[in-house]
């Protein structure tokens, strides 16, 4: 709209309120289907191949085959998706305009970096609306390939914010949130890891429940991550509508 027709301000959002809303979707869908899945359907989200009690369903068992859970979690997902990706361009931007961005080697990591998450958020949408009762083998590759593209764009994303960043009060909190939380993320998957492998190997009582808790904290870890989108542009961006005021001749 042109500087000099006169305007209304119908909506001012901070950008910050608009992030807490975003992430607030996947803490509350997990919630939501987890206490379902248990409240409804207990016997079925908890057995497994080995037949021995279990108390906590992973998250692929609350959004595979049981109902509303699965479309609770689907209709989460794809609003929280889609606007990750238009974060993506912002941070890609945003990075492109560091003081370190004359060198050839931050340049490439940006886009990399960039890379890295939208095929991560691809991946996760892949892995929610493909649940492993309809057709296990690309829901397993679309979850191995959300893992991986997670941990390399943490530790990618935590290189390039180090050096292209300048050191600021509020830069040193989101960096030191970041790096607890993506190290928090890669410690909690290689634990359910090994829970996963020794369930799957000795069939133990409760050893799937651990695991199933950890695929939580590792889900849970890797939105908090994103969340700190929301310490880095708290005051910098604004969702703003404003409309022409009638002439009055």
């Amino acid at each position: 709209m042109p500087p000099h027709v006169p305007t209304k301000r119908l909506l001012h959002i901070p950008f910050a309120y608009i992030q807490a809303f975003t992430f607030s979707i996947p803490f509350v869908s997990l919630f939501t289907v987890v206490s379902l899945g248990v409240y409804l359907h207990l016997d079925k989200v908890t057995t497994t191949h080995c037949k021995v009690p279990n108390i906590v369903p992973s998250i692929s068992a609350v959004i595979g085959g049981v109902t509303p859970e699965r479309y609770i979690w689907r209709f989460g997902m794809a609003f929280f998706s889609f606007p990750q990706l238009l974060n993506s361009f912002l941070y890609y931007n945003f990075f492109g305009q560091s003081s370190a961005a004359s060198e050839k080697w931050y340049r490439t990591l940006n886009k990399l970096v960039w890379l890295l998450f939208v095929v991560q958020n691809l991946s996760l949408f892949g892995l929610t609306y493909v649940s492993s009762v309809e057709y296990f083998p690309f829901h397993r590759n679309c979850f191995i390939l959300f893992v991986v593209c997670s941990m390399l764009h943490m530790i990618l994303f935590l290189t390039i914010f180090y050096y292209g960043r300048p050191s600021t009060y509020r830069d040193n909190i989101s960096f030191r949130l970041r790096l607890a939380f993506a190290a928090s993320h890669i410690s909690i998957f290689l634990i359910s890891l090994y829970f996963y492998w020794r369930h799957n190997t000795y069939c133990e009582p409760y050893v799937y429940s651990i695991y199933g808790f950890c695929e939580y904290l590792v889900v849970l870890t890797n939105v908090a991550f994103q969340t700190v989108q929301a310490v880095d542009f708290q005051n910098d961006y604004h969702l703003t509508i404003e409309v022409a005021r009638p002439h009055k001749p």
